[in-house]
């Protein structure tokens, strides 16, 4: 009847009501902490207060699973905003299957909380588990009839983003997908639309067309920058991808700056010790290992190594990163056997997290093999970069034939040396991305396997103009 109806109604509304309050009342005991009149002179750090929040919820609220999902989700929240994505998992599965539990078909809030756990998956580097979620919230979406909505550009968004390593191409359609709902469903929301053409850029980055990239990148950031957002996390990552794309196409001087820029604007936003700040040292590290700037690229890989080692799980992409960039300046400054250390101890972490097959894996195998021929033992290098070319970019193939032609110049096979360097140069050729003192390299294997000694001094010449003295190519 209509009053059963109005009485029922009421009852929800009374519900949500209380439920509301016992969220707010929660969170403002919470914050109350950082007030001086309470805490004193002692500092209350955000990590203190999510922490105690996260220890509060394990013995309050025990008669109101529903608000103490949402605290879970919200606490979860905050984890992955200061980079603790252990914690962020572990709060937002706990959400999740509350929510579950609650419900016996689909809803928003299971929607949001599968993407949340997702995220988390991505952030540690677990894609497939990642994606999975993702597409069952996309599911969920089309059953009630959400298919065109902001939680769907959502969805297809995360989606994308964990896609990126395993498979290109899904990551760019899905980054499409996502773009095009957005300008339907929120066609003023300038934020929304900045956030959308760079995550499309990620896709044509990750598919390695940089020119699209780079493209959708600058128009982001001109939305952006309209809209007075330049410290916004997503505008900062747009900012970020833009210097990788203009060191890619060879505008290094141009890639430095940004890279700078991103990296100040970064720890402006987030503070020094933020996982954040490693992906964007490293771009910084290459360009200036690139560049020649030997001992600049150590101290940038080394605060990206100490920010990794502290925050971030061994899975993780980023922290695995950092630590190949380091075992790469080893290897530079002739520090081989510290450098072989790390990438033994990083190999099986690396397969385990993307497979053996992975072009990832394939780069850590081959850099691998490249360092056990300084090592001495040109046999085993030859073997460990042979068995790493299959699925490698341009780019790291290139350095892969240049270390497989000095494995078999060590073992007296000039002939095969020469074909390899001269395949691993027109590929360097072919790149803007090398720089004069690298594209040398192919050469400089070539002169010694033919015996040129007028390259071999041409190539000198190349080194030590752009290289310190204590680099490996000096000696």
């Amino acid at each position: 009847t209509g009053l059963t109806l109005a009485l029922w109604q009421y009852d929800v509304a009374r519900a949500q009501a209380h439920r509301a309050e016992q969220v707010k009342n929660f969170l403002t005991s919470l914050f109350e902490q950082a007030d001086p009149v309470v805490a004193g002179e002692q500092e209350v750090t955000l990590r203190e207060i999510v922490d105690d929040a996260a220890g509060r919820l394990e013995t309050e609220l025990q008669d109101t699973p529903e608000v103490r999902a949402e605290l879970a989700q919200l606490i979860g929240n905050a984890y992955f905003g200061i980079g603790d994505f252990d914690k962020a998992l572990e709060l937002h599965q706990r959400a999740l299957s509350q929510w579950q539990s609650d419900n016996s078909g689909p809803s928003l809030k299971i929607v949001r909380a599968l993407n949340a756990v997702g995220m988390d998956y991505s952030r540690r580097g677990e894609y497939g588990k990642a994606e999975a979620l993702h597409r069952e919230a996309i599911d969920q979406l089309e059953s009630l009839g959400l298919s065109e909505s902001i939680d769907a550009a959502d969805s297809w968004t995360q989606l994308g983003a964990a896609l990126v390593q395993p498979s290109p191409a899904q990551a760019r359609e899905a980054m499409l997908r996502a773009h095009e709902i957005n300008l339907r469903v929120r066609p003023e929301n300038k934020s929304a639309l900045a956030r959308s053409l760079g995550n499309v850029a990620a896709g044509y980055r990750a598919e390695r067309n940089i020119e699209e990239s780079a493209r959708y990148h600058e128009q982001a950031l001109s939305v952006a920058d309209t809209n007075n957002e330049r410290l916004a996390p997503e505008v900062l990552a747009i900012r970020c991808n833009l210097a990788l794309d203009y060191g890619t196409l060879g505008r290094h001087e141009q890639a430095l700056a940004a890279q700078r820029q991103c990296n100040d604007m970064t720890v402006e936003r987030f503070g020094f010790d933020h996982p954040s700040n490693v992906p964007n040292l490293n771009n910084l590290g290459a360009l200036d290992l690139r560049m020649g700037n030997l001992i600049e690229a150590e101290q940038t890989y080394l605060e990206a190594l100490r920010i990794a080692e502290s925050k971030l799980p061994a899975m993780s992409l980023d922290r695995m990163a950092a630590e190949i960039n380091y075992s790469v300046v080893l290897w530079h400054s002739g520090r081989s056997a510290m450098a072989e250390d790390r990438l033994r101890d990083l190999l099986p972490r690396m397969e385990a997290s993307l497979g053996a097959e992975h072009p990832a894996s394939g780069r850590v195998r081959s850099l691998l093999g490249r360092v056990i021929l300084d090592r001495g033992d040109a046999e085993t290098a030859k073997r460990f970069i042979e068995n790493s070319l299959k699925g490698l970019t341009p780019y790291w193939r290139s350095d892969a034939l240049l270390w497989l032609a000095e494995a078999n110049l060590a073992l007296q096979q000039p002939s095969v040396a020469t074909k390899l360097s001269r395949e691993s140069l027109e590929l360097r050729q072919s790149i803007p991305h090398f720089t004069d003192w690298q594209v040398s390299e192919p050469r400089y294997v070539l002169a010694a396997a033919t015996n040129d000694q007028k390259l071999l001094e041409d190539v000198k010449r190349i080194f030590a103009r752009a290289l310190p003295q204590s680099h490996f190519r000096r000696k």
